[in-house]
């Protein structure tokens, strides 16, 4: 079933694709018509557009009040076929609709820039839609009313037991009666369930916790049993080990003793196999001759039993596990150093870091303090410019303005002087061009310049005396007056507009 369920989803998706993808390769026929009237009803609207070609889908948005004079309408169209589009946008692109009060509002039609269009649910239909006479609440409530129940008169003795049972709820539940209704049995019932739950919850995890110690009894037990099973077996080894030591010994001292041997000669020579036992003990190893290492070993394991044997090798392995032990503690040792090692050079590097971080906070502090003491001076003396400034206002408010005729004399000064300025500007010219010719004809005064000064004229010059020029023969500078030049200006301007009005 699962896989059938799977296959006919599959087979759905892929039949959406593929409308998907012809919606895609077709062209665009879902229709906008924008800036309607915002008074324009659905209805009014089909019956101005009207006759509307095939279309498959229509909506009508009314308009948002709240934007005032840009709140239109707006109708969505999506026709059949695409020459009905062009049909359409032809008759209604700019047709102009008119209000109710007369505005008039011409349309817009263009391409909708979302062209699916909403799937239409098939609502389900309603299983209980005329069952309620098969429902047993409502057989229920035509039996009472066809056959309604007598209602039990109550006696006294009645009322008096039920006085008397809530006053035995009053005394049980200390003076409170013991109320029952729906919401509190529900709230009862709700908290049996959650105890219920808990309880299970709990006994859960005690079975769970009573097979983790079962699974780890039986685990620990299986251990025990192996390794029981393996002493066993080394054990066994050890005695086939000791039985072929033992064998292998005997066969050795047969050998180096050999008495059979030794009996059957002395009875076939006598007195003779004397002789032969001293020859054999010459040959034999003497107690005196020095003996080998290995020689050694063997007469020690001779003379050894079982248990030396073990001890020993007990001896053996507790070296062992304490040479182990010391090169473990050695490595740990080493270890805790090197750790050491870096938390030292953290903290050494912490510290550097927390010193650059203090010597960039000082030049940082520095740097402010710099510019708040630049910023302080700028200040200072623009207060100082500002100072200069109102007290050149006062002394120009102080002083008065001058009349007429001194502006004229103020006039007549700076024309002199720009003459005179003149005067010198070309006997300069005049020098520098003279001396280059002298300089070739070696025509030179004392000190190589001409006897011409600025300032003094030819005539003062002609008998050939040096005069010198005093300081009340030199031209007078014009005394700074505020508000001069402008005032000679204007009186230059009034002298050139007099003739023309005396004509």
């Amino acid at each position: 079933m699962t896989q059938d369920k799977s296959e006919g989803g599959e087979t759905e998706q892929k039949k959406e694709e593929e409308k998907e993808r012809k919606e895609k390769d077709l062209p665009p026929t879902k229709v906008v018509i924008r800036r309607l009237p915002p008074s324009l009803t659905p209805d009014t609207f089909l019956e101005q557009v009207s006759p509307v070609p095939d279309h498959e889908y229509f909506f009508f948005s009314k308009p948002d009040m709240s934007l005032g004079a840009n709140a239109f309408s707006r109708a969505y169209i999506k026709f059949a076929k695409f020459e009905d589009v062009c049909l359409f946008r032809e008759k209604f692109d700019g047709y102009v609709f008119v209000d109710s009060k007369g505005n008039e509002y011409p349309a817009v039609v263009e391409f909708a820039p979302f062209q699916k269009v909403p799937k239409k649910k098939a609502k389900k239909p309603d299983t209980k839609k005329g069952t309620i006479e098969d429902d047993l609440d409502y057989q229920m409530f035509l039996d009472s009313l066809e056959n309604p129940e007598t209602e039990t008169t109550h006696t006294t003795e009645n009322y008096l037991e039920e006085i008397e049972s809530r006053e035995r709820e009053r005394k049980a539940n200390s003076g409170v009666l013991k109320m029952s209704t729906p919401l509190l049995d529900y709230l009862r019932r709700r908290k049996e369930e959650k105890k219920a739950a808990m309880q299970r919850i709990r006994e859960e995890r005690r079975r769970r916790e009573q097979e983790r110690t079962r699974i780890r009894e039986e685990s620990r037990k299986k251990k025990r049993e192996q390794d029981r099973k393996r002493y066993e077996r080394k054990q066994q080894e050890r005695e086939k080990e000791r039985g072929e030591e033992k064998k292998e010994e005997a066969k050795n001292l047969k050998l180096l003793k050999n008495p059979e041997h030794q009996k059957e000669e002395r009875n076939k020579k006598g007195d003779s196999g004397k002789e032969s036992l001293r020859n054999e003990k010459e040959k034999s190893p003497s107690k005196d001759r020095p003996r080998s290492i290995r020689e050694q070993e063997r007469d020690r394991d001779k003379n050894r039993t079982d248990v030396d044997r073990e001890r020993d090798r007990n001896r053996e392995k507790d070296r062992d596990d304490r040479n182990r032990n010391r090169d473990r503690e050695r490595l740990r040792e080493r270890e805790s150093d090197k750790e050491k090692d870096g938390k030292r050079d953290k903290v050494r590097e912490f510290d550097k870091d927390k010193e650059r971080n203090r010597e960039r906070e000082r030049e940082r502090q520095k740097e402010k303090e710099k510019e708040i003491s630049k910023q302080k001076e700028q200040n200072r003396e623009r207060d100082r410019e500002r100072e200069r400034d109102s007290k050149r206002d006062k002394d120009k408010q102080r002083i008065p303005s001058p009349t007429k005729k001194e502006k004229d004399n103020i006039v007549k000064k700076e024309q002199e002087k720009e003459r005179k300025e003149e005067k010198s500007e070309k006997e300069i010219k005049e020098l520098t061009r003279k001396s280059p010719q002298k300089e070739a004809s070696g025509e030179e005064g004392d000190s190589g310049f001409p006897d011409k000064r600025m300032g003094v004229d030819d005539s003062d010059n002609k008998d050939g005396k040096k005069e010198r020029v005093r300081n009340k023969d030199r031209p007078e500078r014009a005394i700074y007056v505020p508000g001069a030049r402008r005032g000679a200006d204007r009186g230059k301007k009034e002298d050139s507009k007099e003739p023309v009005k005396g004509k």
